[in-house]
């Protein structure tokens, strides 16, 4: 569906509605399909939910599907059914079938692939929809014809116990567990440069200042003046009881040398009462949002008392 977005361009977002009309999943596209689609990058994760006869489904979004990161978070979350809808045209035939198929071996999980066919008077759509066992291999794969059906059985719990019992080629637990035969427990730290670059807000291609096509100008659109504001809880997880959302805003303030370049984060907390009330407490601000510090003391004593209550907040914070 598109979601509005009251605070830029609309999502691209996807429902898994169980068979009592409940909504059991709510996701938001991560990775628009660039330059072309100008969909709001999604904030919300990706979320996995039960499903029928001990499934555990994932559900992503066309592009979404060519990052094999996307499928791993399925996995890593718990999910043994990916869920991939997409709307493609010819071209993209090959990448289409190998993305399938590499997200399902990768992480020993069935992938079930829907894709729009037939022509909407701009795209023709190539169909082709398709579902992988957990292994890698097609189960059943559509043939591009408009309002064709495809179904295949798929079983889960092989692909669980395939996680449990399978030695080579058991590369979702292979993958933070690199050697084990030569050391204990195999290694478990992170050697990928562009995973720790990416985490602390550094990511950068050698060939950074060459790309060509960085906003959507070359299809319409006008060059963006927004920066991207960071996760948002799922609004379908709700809090548990005796809880509250605290919604924590802090400025970072830069020299002189950098003056307006600040930048305003807000990160939620789902934390108990009394945690909350302790945390806005520490920040000087008891009866309302954690804000700013209170201003500076002029004595050393009340400076040092200050920068204490500041730590012991952003400790606890991460600690809840």
């Amino acid at each position: 569906i598109m979601e509005y977005n009251p605070d830029g361009n609309p999502y691209n977002s996807g429902l898994i509605i169980d068979d009592e009309g409940e909504i059991k999943l709510y996701y938001r596209k991560m990775h628009p399909w660039v330059p072309v689609e100008p969909w709001e990058p999604g904030n919300l994760g990706i979320p996995v939910c039960d499903g029928p006869n001990g499934s555990k489904v994932a559900l992503i979004i066309c592009h979404d599907g060519m990052f094999p990161e996307m499928a791993r978070e399925c996995a890593y979350k718990g999910a043994n059914i990916m869920l991939r809808t997409a709307g493609y045209t010819a071209p993209i035939r090959h990448a289409w079938h190998i993305s399938n198929q590499s997200n399902s071996f990768s992480n020993l999980m069935y992938t079930a692939n829907v894709c729009m066919a037939g022509t909407d008077g701009v795209f023709n759509s190539m169909g082709e929809g398709m579902i992988v066992n957990y292994d890698g291999v097609p189960l059943v794969t559509g043939n591009g014809a408009p309002d064709e059906i495809i179904t295949a059985e798929v079983r889960p719990k092989l692909a669980d116990e395939a996680r449990r019992i399978w030695g080579v080629e058991n590369n979702i637990y292979q993958f933070g567990h690199r050697g084990y035969v030569a050391v204990k427990g195999g290694a478990q730290d992170c050697p990928y440069t562009y995973m720790r670059d990416l985490a602390a807000g550094k990511y950068r291609l050698p060939w950074e200042d060459e790309v060509q096509v960085t906003d959507g100008t070359s299809c319409g659109f006008a060059i963006p003046n927004r920066t991207y504001q960071g996760w948002r809880f799922d609004p379908l997880v709700p809090a548990k009881a005796g809880t509250q959302r605290l919604t924590v805003t802090w400025d970072i303030r830069l020299d002189s040398r950098f003056r307006g370049n600040e930048r305003r984060f807000s990160t939620a907390f789902v934390i108990s009462k009394s945690k909350a009330k302790k945390i806005l407490r520490h920040a000087g601000r008891p009866n309302s949002r954690i804000n700013s510090a209170p201003p500076p003391s002029r004595t050393d004593a009340a400076r040092r008392r200050r920068s204490t209550d500041r730590r012991r907040a952003r400790r606890e914070t991460r600690d809840w």
